[in-house]
């Protein structure tokens, strides 16, 4: 529908933003808006993401919700889950278009830092601005680029593991399963860095209700106003 600047229902202080994606994603590029905090729930996988609102509940009640993903599905499914739990979750928004559109219209990136990883093969898409956020695993070093698939030993998720650092011969282990103390099993090393079948976004949001969505003309938080459609 056409768009209209409404006031958000309530202060900047009780503004979250909150990041849909899976820890892999946002390894390498997320959102920073200057005074507002931002919830990054570090999942392994969509699915993942009911169980952990469900355990953060109180960090969301009563607060106006500024959602974003990659394209925008998951944050529709997302919003309509939040929004379900009654009186304090009525205030969900989404960015309109996701990251992708935001890009197209901010070309030196606005308030979104380093890449955006695209479930396609190219991977990751920046702006202009072509800042690094992400790290090998292994040595700490500057680096996001995630070309040679390299993969958790434990749960398969990708991780990042620079040129220098890649080896056949070695296992890697993702932040997640480091905390919880899992350490390399006994699998063929070889599988960690080799090319996989693409991953894909989630795609049916079934008969979920549209959400609010926070239109690419403002950024998410920037003045306490938004537009919806």
């Amino acid at each position: 529908g056409t768009g209209s600047d409404t006031e958000a229902p309530a202060g900047q202080n009780d503004v979250v933003v909150l990041d849909a994606r899976n820890l892999y994603e946002t390894r390498i590029g997320k959102f920073h808006v200057p005074n507002v905090e931002t919830l990054h729930p570090e999942i392994r996988q969509y699915s993942d993401l009911p169980l952990w609102i469900d355990e953060h509940t109180e960090k969301l009640r009563g607060k106006s919700i500024m959602m974003y993903c990659t394209g925008g599905i998951r944050c529709e499914m997302a919003s309509a889950y939040i929004r379900s739990k009654g009186e304090g979750f009525e205030n969900v928004f989404q960015l309109y278009g996701g990251i992708q559109r935001y890009l197209e219209q901010y070309p030196d990136g606005g308030y979104f830092d380093g890449k955006n990883f695209v479930f396609d093969h190219r991977i990751s898409v920046g702006s202009n601005k072509d800042n690094i956020l992400g790290t090998c695993l292994v040595c700490g070093s500057t680096y996001d680029d995630y070309s040679s698939r390299c993969r958790c030993s434990n749960c398969r998720m990708l991780v990042l593991v620079c040129s220098t650092c890649q080896d056949s011969t070695k296992e890697y282990v993702c932040e997640l399963c480091l905390k919880n103390g899992k350490q390399c099993c006994e699998i063929s090393v070889k599988q960690d860095c080799q090319a996989e079948p693409e991953l894909s976004e989630p795609s049916d949001i079934g008969k979920l209700s549209i959400s609010n969505k926070i239109s690419t003309s403002k950024a998410p938080g920037s003045n306490g106003k938004v537009v919806s459609s």
